[in-house]
């Protein structure tokens, strides 16, 4: 019998295999394909006739190359090898296992692409990969059913969500959403077959996430087969049509027993059902399916880390960033040395907008690409990431992204537009606005972030990379004034105003930035940088009162994940003091603060600045003197990384950017007669 090893038994190589149905690469195939589903039955011609016009109506079936994608994605994210194995085509599952054993791998952690056990379906799968097991040496932990799984519950809400944004306003409320689920014998359920009650349990979770009322969603059932025995109902055609007589002209299909695109999804309803409601003046929408996405991706990876960890297989850590506590060893990177208030050999360096505008590398897919397109795009985001890196090897890299996703995330509208920034659409003016925010996951609705940083920290050499966010203050501005602002106006309007309101807004946004800033950590940041970038706004007894509590949350949680947190504000000057109770490891300084009075001000932690970015645009001649004075007022004490006292400016060129950074590197403090010589 092929079970989980022990904690105490000795780890060997864990892998991963996904389950899946198959199906025929070419039309060809069909008649064997379905053979082997009918179990080596003859197939009537009528059959074969029907399902190949399926296949054909739909160009054929995308679900081998989704899986692989699946797969690819998925081992990129864990470090673990990955298979794909077909219950009834190629690849099979016989051949993922042999493949398994030959690369040496001795437990497998087995997923159905199917979120809802039945023993007529998944129970299948369990006895086909056991069979190709065999007697080998080989333990598998088996997840029977995964429905319930939070991650796979925000995916389907949130593209729940966004097909109901496809109908006007007025008609939303109208809308009737029915979930399915492919269709078995109804015998399953008089034997205590699980699989009813697991998907109506989906169904109910997902529709309360997304907030719908009693009356306006519905379960049902979709493909029956027609076997002339009773299948589980109702079914969805025969429901779209009593909707329709109810007086129902809106419904959206959400199929939460599929997880890819198939022919039960492209034909069975974009063709089959859409066309009955057609006839009876009824609009259809679908949700779109999961596919090889991000958050299913990290979906998947959850489940793994979970089973990998329980029974205590240690490969599964090349997919975490290392600890950074008391018991540790001490970091071997200059950077985060520096962090930690160590000794380096030479002061680090790196910059605020490090990845970005005044590179012409990053301007040439600036004119392919939208921002937002570049951040939701991982290997977009991965090479933006990097490209600072190989051209001027900085100590640490700093993830290509933007603090207002995390808005987006929670339900604002952004955009950026040309000549005005980032703007918020649909900014927050009232207890009713915030109401409206839904709290999302990060790890699944940012999971992009997640996926760059991976793609980038594969590619660093063990160089870190900075994870970051917006603080809860700057975030609620950017919410309610609806992009960049003067005075703060409608901002403190709220704050005073409305203070149990500015009170739940603030929870949200730290509760949801430190989860945020958590799943970056796990996915391989090495630091994590807090932007308070316009906290400068604040008076210090509002900055107490009003912004620091929700700060000090963030910080506090990310404790346990052991990584450093630098906390950077612009035009903080009078309010250094009080950052300090953060509790940030590394305290960033803007240019409008001397360095040597900001360290003497926060007390005996390390410190991050503070060049005016402007200074970079200046000639060499008269840059290397600012940069050495930054150098000489850090007084040689450990703790210091060089860095602006903000972002990188467009127009700064390239050379004086490698200059600095090479400058900083080999520069020991000299008398100040000899700066600049």
């Amino acid at each position: 019998m092929n079970t989980p090893p022990s904690a105490d038994e000795p780890s060997g190589k864990t892998g991963v295999i996904l389950l899946a149905y198959g199906t025929p690469e070419s039309l060809d195939e069909m008649p064997a394909y379905l053979s082997d589903v009918r179990g080596g039955r003859e197939t009537p011609q009528a059959l074969i006739d029907e399902i190949t016009e399926r296949y054909r109506a739909i160009g054929g079936s995308p679900l081998l190359e989704i899986t692989r994608s699946t797969a690819r994605r998925l081992q990129r994210r864990i470090g673990l090898p990955v298979y794909v194995g077909m219950r009834h085509w190629a690849p099979r599952i016989e051949e993922a296992v042999a493949t398994a054993r030959a690369d040496g791998v001795e437990r497998l952690i087995a997923i159905c692409l199917a979120p809802h056990y039945s023993g007529l379906s998944i129970g299948k799968y369990r006895e086909k990969l056991m069979h190709a097991v065999g007697d080998a040496p080989m333990a598998v932990d088996f997840v029977d059913a995964w429905g319930v799984e939070p991650g796979y519950l925000a995916a389907v809400a949130a593209r729940v969500r966004a097909a109901r944004e496809r109908w006007p306003e007025v008609q939303r409320d109208d809308v009737h959403v029915v979930f399915t689920a492919h269709s078995l014998p109804a015998s399953i359920v008089e034997q205590g077959d699980p699989y009813d009650a697991q998907l109506r349990e989906t169904a109910a979770r997902v529709a309360e996430a997304v907030g719908l009322a009693a009356g306006r969603w519905s379960f049902c059932y979709q493909s029956a087969a027609k076997t002339g025995t009773p299948w589980l109902g109702p079914q969805i055609e025969a429901y779209a049509v009593e909707r329709a007589e109810a007086g129902d002209r809106h419904l959206l299909i959400a199929p939460i027993g599929f997880v890819a695109d198939h022919v039960e999804v492209l034909y069975d309803i974009d063709v089959g059902v859409r066309g009955i409601c057609a006839q009876h003046g009824v609009r259809v929408e679908r949700t779109a399916m999961l596919n090889d996405a991000p958050d299913l991706i990290e979906t998947l990876a959850s489940i793994v880390r979970r089973r990998a960890a329980a029974s205590s297989r240690p490969e599964i850590a090349v997919a975490a960033s290392p600890a950074l506590n008391g018991k540790a060893a001490p970091p071997t990177s200059r950077f985060l040395r520096a962090c930690r208030g160590l000794d380096v050999d030479a002061t680090p360096v790196w910059f605020m907008r490090q990845a970005g505008r005044y590179m012409a590398e990053y301007r040439a897919l600036r004119e392919r690409y939208g921002i937002l397109e570049m951040i939701k795009t991982p290997e977009l985001a991965c090479e933006v990431t990097l490209q600072p890196m190989r051209a001027f090897d900085p100590d640490a890299a700093i993830v290509f992204a933007d603090i207002l996703t995390i808005l987006e995330a929670l339900g604002l509208e952004l955009t950026f537009e040309s000549g005005r920034g980032p703007v918020i659409h649909n900014p927050i003016g009232s207890a009713a606005d915030v109401a409206a925010l839904h709290a999302t996951d990060p790890v699944a609705s940012l999971a992009f972030t997640m996926d760059a940083i991976r793609l980038a920290t594969a590619e660093l050499g063990g160089k870190p990379l900075i994870g970051f966010s917006g603080a809860p203050f700057t975030l609620a501005s950017y919410a309610i004034e609806g992009g960049s602002s003067r005075n703060y106006v409608k901002t403190k309007s709220l704050m005073w105003g409305e203070p149990a309101v500015w009170d739940r807004l603030m929870d949200l946004l730290a509760d949801t930035a430190a989860d945020y800033l958590i799943a970056q950590v796990e996915a391989g940041a090495s630091a994590v940088q807090l932007f308070d970038s316009w906290v400068g706004a604040l008076a210090p007894r509002d900055y107490r009162e009003r912004a620091l509590p929700w700060t000090r949350r963030i910080v506090e949680r990310l404790r346990a994940t052991g990584v450093p947190v630098i906390h950077f504000g612009v035009n903080t000057a009078t309010l250094l003091e009080a950052i300090t109770e953060t509790g940030a490891d590394v305290i960033g300084l803007d240019w409008r603060t001397p360095l040597a009075e900001g360290r003497a001000r926060i007390g005996d932690r390390p410190v991050q600045g503070n060049l005016d970015p402007v200074a970079l645009f200046a000639p060499w001649e008269a840059l290397q003197p600012q940069v050495a004075a930054v150098l000489d007022a850090a007084g040689g004490r450990p703790g210091h990384i060089f860095n602006l006292g903000h972002g990188i400016l467009p127009q700064t060129p390239n050379d004086n950017v490698r200059r600095t950074i090479d400058f900083v590197h080999a520069y020991r403090m000299r008398p100040a007669e000899a700066i600049g010589s």
